[in-house]
Parts: structure tokens; sequence; C-alpha cells
């Protein structure tokens, strides 16, 4: 029986893999911010060790770097694994800091929601105050005020390139262990204001 990993990629396994490029997804998203006139852009990162968060992280780095911008660790905000881990920890860092950048990079969609929510209770507005981009596309965000600007991620392309992989295993018996890259798509909404 053939092994298949979905949404992740072991560079070291001997089993097949369908996953996205986290590092240049994340990348073109912080792109965006900066093509938008953002140059102090902060990340919601999920405190859970999630590969593919680790990634999104180093494309974020990375576009900073090229574009000859500061991360600004102050603006790294760590946060817990449910939405109401995120709106606390968001609230609790809100409380203590008095200087925000203009923009957020959230590792998904729900950090990126909670943390709207917490802007929005402490009386800033999206985006005019702060910009936030997510990361899934996951129903909520075409319906968020202000809708969500993210990265898509095709979810149902990714459920039947794996079981065409493991049709395909079956077929004609292979061995070899394959890893296959899916595209993603930026998704410009509301909540990203032009500098």
């Amino acid at each position: 029986m053939r092994s298949l990993a979905v949404d992740n990629c072991f560079q070291d396994m001997k089993y097949d893999t369908i996953s996205i490029n986290n590092t240049n997804s994340a990348a073109m998203a912080i792109k965006y911010l900066i093509d938008s006139g953002h140059t102090e852009i902060g990340y919601l990162r999920g405190k859970a060790k999630i590969n593919n968060f680790q990634y999104r992280y180093l494309g974020f780095c990375s576009a900073l770097r090229s574009s000859n911008l500061t991360i600004h660790q102050e603006y790294v905000l760590e946060v817990g694994p449910s939405l109401e881990k995120v709106h606390s920890d968001v609230s609790g860092w809100l409380a203590s800091h008095q200087k925000l950048p203009t923009a957020f990079f959230a590792d998904n969609d729900f950090i990126a929601l909670s943390a709207m929510r917490a802007f929005q209770e402490y009386g800033y507005k999206i985006p005019n105050d702060i910009s936030i981009v997510g990361f899934d596309d996951t129903p909520f965000c075409e319906i968020s005020v202000p809708p969500l600007t993210m990265v898509r991620v095709f979810k149902e392309e990714f459920g039947a390139a794996a079981v065409n992989r493991l049709v395909e295993h079956m077929k004609s018996g292979t061995v070899i262990s394959s890893i296959t890259v899916m595209r993603t798509e930026f998704v410009e909404r509301k909540s990203v204001r032009k500098i």
C-alpha cells in the first residue's frame, strides 16, 4: 500500500507528497503589501509547530529582505491555536503596544479573521488603520467585514490530485515517489489599504 502526504512535504521521506510552495506564496502576499505602499509589516504567527507555517515565515522574511525592508521582531506576534486564543493574544498585545505596523500577514485565515475582530474591538478600522492578509481562502473570507484579502489554496484540486496519484500507483505498481507542488492564487478583496 502506497502512502501519500497531502498539504505537507518532507524531502527525505519515501512516499508521495502533494503540497504548495508556502514560501513563495507568502512572499507573493508580502510583495503585494509592499507594492501597496506598506513598509512596516507585522506577522501573526501561529504557535503550532506546523511545517507550512515555518515556510510561510521564511517567505515573509525573504520578501522583506529582498525589498531592503526591516523585519521588526516587535511586530511578529505569536498566537495560540484556537480562535479564542488568537483573539486574547492579539488583544493582550494591543493593550501593551502603542505603535503598530500598517499591515499584518497571518499564517492562515482563522488567525487573520480573529485578529481582525480584536483590532476592531480596540477601535482600529480595517483597512484604514491596519491592513490584513490571510492564507487559505476559507468560506468566511468573502463575508467578513471587510472581506479578507488572502492567498487561495485550491483544496478540491489537492484532493483530486491525491486520488489520481493513488490510482496511478495501483494501476502501474510503480515504487517511484514524487513531489507535486500545486499552485496558489492571490485574491485581492477589501482588507488592504493602498498607501
